[in-house]
Order: C-alpha cells, then structure tokens, then sequence
C-alpha cells in the first residue's frame, strides 16, 4: 500500500468552530495523522448533514447506556469482562452488573479452552464506545488510565482480527465448528460497526475528541481502512457487468458470496448493504470507484423497490405510498426468497416455519432514506 500524508477532519469539529469563529476553521483542532497520511485534507463525515446523520444507527451501544446506572462503577465491571485477546463476548447490559469473579465464561463460544471475541449486535464496538463515554464523564483519575488500557487493547483486537484481505469475520479467533463466523462478515452491519468506530476516531468525533486514544495507534487505523474500502468495492456484486449491491458474508479465501445461518443462504442483502453504502457515501476519499460503487447500488435498489407494501411480523400488508425491498434476493436473479432452519430456498413466505417466518426481518423500507439523500450526495460531490 502506498503510503502518503493524510489529514482527518471531524465534520462535527468544522460545524462547531464555525459556530464559535465564524466559519473559519481551527486547524490546530483536527485530527492531525502524519504517517500514514494523504497529502490532501478529507472531511468525515460528509460535509452534507443528512448523509453525516445516517451514521447515527451504526454508532450503536446497544443497551449499555439504558439502564441508568451507576456508569462509573458499571465501566469497572465491563473492563474486567474483557478476554486477554481484548475483545469482549456478545452480551446484553445486565451481564455487566457485577464484575467478572475470575471463573464464569467470559464467552458464550469457546474453541480448545480459548474464548472468543465477538463483533456480533455491536458486541466488542458498544463495550469501546461505552467506555470512551464515560472516559469524557468521570473525574475518576484511576478510571481514566483503565479505561485508556481497555480501549487500546479492544482497537488492538479490531487490528488483529482483520484479514489481510481487509475484511473482518464475526468473531475472532477462528470458530472451528460453526466456520460461517470466520467468513467476512457484513451480516448485522458488523464489519461496517468496525469501519465507523475507527473512522471516528481517527477524525476525533465526539467522544473520542481527546487523548483517550493514543497518536500511535491512530497511525494504524486509515492504512486499515483503506484496505477495507477496497475489500467492499471489490467484493460488491455485479450482473452482466452492473454493479449492484453486497452479500451479507464472504468466503474469506475465494471472495464469493457465502451463506451464514440455516436460513440465511447465499444472497444478496439488502439490510446490509444499506449499511455499506452509508459508510461508502461518508467516506473521504470519493475518487470515481467509490461514486461507481455508491451508484450502482442505489441503482439496484431505486429498480428493486417494491411499491405501495408493509411487512410486519410474517405478514405482508398494502399500503398506499410505502417502499419495501425483501431481506434477500438470488445473485444472479435478483428474485426475492426467504428460507426456514432446515435450510431450503423458499419463494413463499407461508412455506416458511411459523417460527422464523413471524421472528425475523424478511422485508423493510431498508433503503427508503438512503435513496431520498441520493441526489444530496451527489450534489456533494461537486464540490470537492
């Protein structure tokens, strides 16, 4: 990989110095990266508010901040449920009430004695975030140099686990039984959670605008970004030479799209592609692959919506006005189907188990806002 001069600047910090001095930048407020480095200055996210917002779902914390506790004393109970490796177990906010008693798994999946980090519903990317909110909150000095060990070494497990392709499975180290997890992994946004916890802190995006994260880590992040971008363009799907949009998992070898449960085949996914296509459209460097890619997926979902129809609960209902696309559509097809646990393509929603066809997300208006913001983003591009 090349390397240059590169220079992050949080959009939120050009928003706020503005309001302070008039529009005129603070350059001694950027987020400054001197290796590696672009010899151009990039904004993140994207200067234009609207496509900056949709960021917002993927910098989730699950329900760590909702149960109104004591955030201080639940910090030191997160920090001792972290593994030596520096990831964290996929678990809901009550695991963390008491703190780790040195012998209760700190994960669910645990290969030849050694436990597993997880990137699964935001798991390892919440415990960061939750961490760095409190990191800006507690007047605990103690704490504060805890949580700065936490934090590097949760970012060191982000920069272990990613494969030298660029992307990153579900969980790290490999899982030998069930060998889906080790596949690169879009499935519930988990790859593009990695992406946006370090850009952000790359560009210093509150609450990572101090010195939790240390220059020399930073350095690692936008040379492990890059590769990741280049890894979505890549991989994105293309029909008779179009570029359409993304599989929710990878073989981490062959690049091909690959199935994950039971009932999540080989497909593209239109949940997760929303996703990518987010970060894509925030992303700095908009050189004319990263346009092509944005543009052929909003292509592909602007021809595939389907029109005037809700999905709610296993039950399809008509609605005058909505947009719906379905969860999954064949490669190469494009013709939508649903599978139930024992692993059968279905075109009929009823054909499917009562269990899965009423307990997961078979359709939604999943690409409605991004398509609204399409012609926002392209006006943005005029002017960089």
């Amino acid at each position: 990989m090349e390397v240059k001069t590169l220079k992050f600047v949080s959009y939120w910090l050009v928003v706020g110095t503005c309001f302070l001095s008039g529009c005129m930048l603070n350059v001694a407020s950027s987020a400054k990266v001197e290796k590696p480095s672009l010899e151009v200055e990039f904004i993140y996210p994207s200067t234009e508010p609207k496509i900056a917002k949709l960021l917002k779902n993927l910098r989730k914390k699950g329900s760590l901040l909702k149960l109104n506790k004591d955030h201080d004393r639940y910090a030191k109970n997160i920090i001792t449920w972290q593994m030596e490796h520096g990831g964290f177990g996929l678990h809901d906010a009550t695991f963390y009430e008491k703190p780790w008693d040195g012998f209760k798994k700190r994960s669910a999946w645990v290969n030849e004695g050694r436990e597993l980090g997880n990137f699964d519903d935001d798991a390892t990317v919440a415990e960061i975030r939750f961490l760095a909110e409190v990191y800006n909150t507690t007047t605990d000095l103690e704490l504060k140099t805890s949580i700065k060990s936490s934090v590097a070494r949760g970012l060191q497990f982000i920069f272990t686990s990613q494969y030298e392709n660029g992307g990153w499975p579900q969980v790290y180290p490999k899982r030998y039984k069930v060998t889906y997890s080790n596949n690169v992994t879009l499935n519930d946004n988990a790859m593009i959670r990695n992406m946006v916890l370090l850009s952000d802190i790359l560009a210093d995006v509150v609450p990572f605008d101090n010195d939790l994260v240390a220059t020399t880590i930073k350095n690692d992040i936008f040379p492990r970004l890059n590769s990741a971008v280049d890894y979505l363009l890549k991989v994105q799907i293309k029909n008779n030479n179009e570029l359409t949009i993304w599989s929710s998992q990878y073989d981490q070898v062959t690049d091909k799209p690959a199935s994950a449960r039971r009932y999540e085949l080989v497909s593209k996914s239109t949940r997760e592609s929303v996703g990518v296509l987010t970060y894509l459209m925030n992303w700095p460097e908009q050189k004319n692959e990263v346009v092509a890619s944005v543009s052929g997926g909003l292509s592909w979902f602007e021809k595939h919506k389907t029109l005037n129809m809700t999905f709610y609960k296993g039950t399809f209902s008509k609605k005058k006005g909505a947009e719906l696309w379905y969860r999954y559509y064949e490669v190469d097809s494009n013709i939508p189907f649903f599978a139930g646990r024992d692993g059968i393509k279905k075109y009929d929603l009823a054909l499917v188990e009562e269990e899965r066809r009423n307990n997961y997300s078979w359709a939604d208006n999943y690409a409605s806002k991004i398509l609204h913001l399409a012609p926002r983003y392209y006006k943005s591009l005029d002017s960089k």
